[in-house]
């Protein structure tokens, strides 16, 4: 929790605490000043952004001549780079009434089995890996997104996990999604696109404006469907390759 002596700057531009999943800090900070989105701050945090903002409103009256300057920093502060909301195009109801499926994103232990969260990546091309290190994965995931059937069908039993997608984040910048996955026999069901909504949405909420990943070519299109871009501003992805060395 912050010190007494942010109280009163953080009343100031509408700060309040709320509970936050368990997948990253079990209290945060949303910020909600008048006329702003939503901004999740991370204990870890609190301070230095607080700190942050008070300077930023005194540099503001100093410039601007007076006035709110707490309001008027934390405006221009959220404002630089936010991105819009993100339209979802099917709601969870669409998706339970036509295919008998269900989004889940409130992660604790025991909400996905290892072996199953495995054969999922096998069937979709990805390598199968060391369950307890998966786990250590997810648990310092910080947004994820898995699909489980409602209902049987001729390919699925009931609470079968069909989909998958998680992003990791440093909650406040930057964000990358990996792992997304759909069992073949439901790709082309509008699975995937509804996975990747909903994840980016939730990053989009939280405040977070830099939202990256790696894409195989036979999927770019679908990201491309979703307002991702290849290179942006002619930047390229590069990994580390010790075994490319000389």
């Amino acid at each position: 929790k912050p010190s007494d002596t942010h109280t009163f700057a953080m009343r100031s531009i509408g700060v309040q605490w709320v509970p936050h999943p368990p997948t990253c800090a079990p209290l945060a900070m949303r910020c909600t000043a008048r006329g702003l989105h939503s901004v999740r701050l991370h204990p870890c945090g609190v301070q230095k952004q607080c700190t942050r903002l008070i300077r930023a409103a005194a540099t503001s009256r100093e410039l601007e001549g007076g006035g709110d300057g707490l309001l008027g920093a934390a405006v221009k502060w959220n404002a630089v780079g936010q991105l819009p909301p993100v339209q979802i195009a099917g709601t969870d109801e669409s998706f339970e009434e036509g295919l008998g499926v269900e989004f889940r994103s409130e992660y604790v232990d025991g909400a996905l089995d290892m072996e199953e969260l495995n054969n999922l990546f096998v069937q979709v091309g990805f390598p199968r890996r060391e369950e307890a290190k998966l786990a250590v994965a997810l648990q310092n995931t910080y947004a994820m997104v898995w699909i489980r059937t409602t209902r049987k069908s001729r390919s699925a039993k009931i609470g079968q996990l069909l989909g998958f997608a998680r992003a990791t984040s440093d909650g406040v910048f930057n964000a990358t999604i990996w792992d997304v996955a759909v069992l073949p026999a439901w790709q082309g069901t509008g699975l995937g696109r509804a996975l990747l909504e909903r994840l980016v949405a939730r990053l989009v909420d939280d405040g977070i404006n830099n939202i990256s990943l790696f894409a195989e070519p036979a999927v770019v299109g679908l990201y491309k469907k979703l307002d991702f871009e290849v290179d942006p501003n002619n930047t390229k992805g590069m990994a580390f390759r010790q075994d490319k060395r000389p």
